[in-house]
C-alpha cells in the first residue's frame, strides 16, 4: 500500500510540475499556473506557488503576472462519501503581483476521500489540485 502512495504521489507531482500548462483560465483571461515546491504529500506539510499569468499582456518572450481584481482565498478541502469539510488553514504570502506562495497545506493520510487544494476568487470556487485516496 505504501508503494502505491509513493507511485501515486510521484505521478501526480510530475504532472503538476508542468510549468507551462494552465490549471484553468479565469473569466478575466488569467491563466492559473500551479507549481509544487514541496509535495503534494500525505501526512506532511506541502508548499506550492500559484501564478496568475495575464494572457492578454503576456507574449512568447515575456510572461506578465497580475492578481485577480476580486478577493482571493487559497484553502484545503476534504470530500468524503457522506461529508466534506475544510482542512488546516493554508498560509498564503503575496510574493509579487499575481504570484502567491502557499504553505502549511496538509492532506491527512488516514482519511479516505478527495483532498483538494482550492482557490476562491470573489464568489467562485475552483479546484486547483485533487489527491484522491
Amino acid at each position: 500500500m505504501k508503494l502505491f502512495f509513493i507511485i501515486a504521489t510521484l505521478t501526480i507531482t510530475t504532472s503538476v510540475l508542468a510549468k507551462d500548462s494552465c490549471v484553468l483560465v479565469t473569466k478575466d483571461k488569467l491563466c492559473i499556473l500551479l507549481e509544487w515546491s514541496q509535495g503534494p504529500f500525505l501526512g506532511a506539510y506541502s508548499e506550492n506557488t500559484v501564478k496568475f499569468k495575464d494572457l492578454v499582456k503576456s507574449t512568447q518572450n515575456q510572461e506578465v503576472y497580475r492578481s485577480p481584481k476580486e478577493s482571493l482565498l487559497f484553502y484545503g478541502w476534504m470530500k468524503m462519501s457522506d461529508q466534506e469539510h475544510g482542512t488546516r488553514p493554508v498560509k498564503t504570502s503575496l510574493k509579487s503581483d499575481g504570484v502567491y506562495l502557499n504553505s502549511k497545506i496538509f492532506y491527512m493520510g488516514a482519511m479516505m476521500g478527495s483532498w483538494q487544494f482550492k482557490v476562491k476568487i470573489g464568489p467562485e470556487d475552483f479546484v486547483l489540485h485533487a489527491f484522491d485516496i
